[in-house]
């Protein structure tokens, strides 16, 4: 269970398009190369693939998620992982709390919804004599992602530091007011933007 006493866990939710996905997995392929690979997370019947590069596994799966996992020394891939998640743009309908408290129905908002980094180390289920190892790559994980990414998101002008925009996700929704970036249940603006 995630929440069994010594269990680690770690979560970033992330907004990135394919361009920032492509960067961070290009920066984290240099650090990871012989030691850890991403694996594509494929439709079902599928068999699942390793690779070096992040896009390349999420181009060889279903393009949502892949994970990265170390390699043992026969070249086969141990747990746990460290997931990411793509960020999905969609049409939305529903409604915002805007930062003066009014609930405002929002009508056909092109949003972007939150993906996300994250693991859960489980003693008992994972291997203590792998931790290091594992800990190592979840170091260089984040390393990369906040190298890659920025933390300029707010929520009711409150920074929000543990999500992180890529540099085109931020263009996407900069070159429109009408967009949205979405982080379930909360509707989250750049700190040097305007929340209208």
């Amino acid at each position: 269970m995630p929440n069994e006493r010594g269990s680690k866990s770690k979560q970033t939710s992330t907004f990135m398009l394919p361009e920032d996905v492509a960067a961070f997995g290009r920066s984290l392929a240099k650090d990871i190369d012989g030691w850890a690979v991403w694996v594509s997370e494929p439709p079902r019947g599928g068999e699942p693939t390793a690779h070096l590069l992040l896009e390349d596994a999420l181009a060889a799966g279903a393009g949502a998620r892949a994970k990265l996992r170390l390699l043992q020394p026969d070249g086969t891939t141990i747990s746990p992982s460290i997931y990411f998640d793509t960020s999905p743009i969609s049409r939305t309908d529903g409604r915002e709390v805007l930062a003066d408290g009014r609930n405002v129905r929002v009508v056909d908002r092109e949003t972007m919804h939150a993906g996300w980094l994250a693991y859960v180390w489980t003693p008992g289920e994972d291997s203590d004599e792998e931790w290091p190892r594992f800990n190592e790559l979840a170091k260089l994980a984040w390393r990369h992602l906040n190298k890659t990414t920025t933390a300029d998101l707010a929520y009711h002008g409150k920074p929000r530091p543990n999500v992180r925009i890529g540099p085109a996700a931020k263009r996407w929704f900069q070159e429109d007011p009408a967009r949205g970036l979405y982080l379930p249940a909360l509707w989250l603006y750049l700190i040097d933007g305007d929340a209208s």
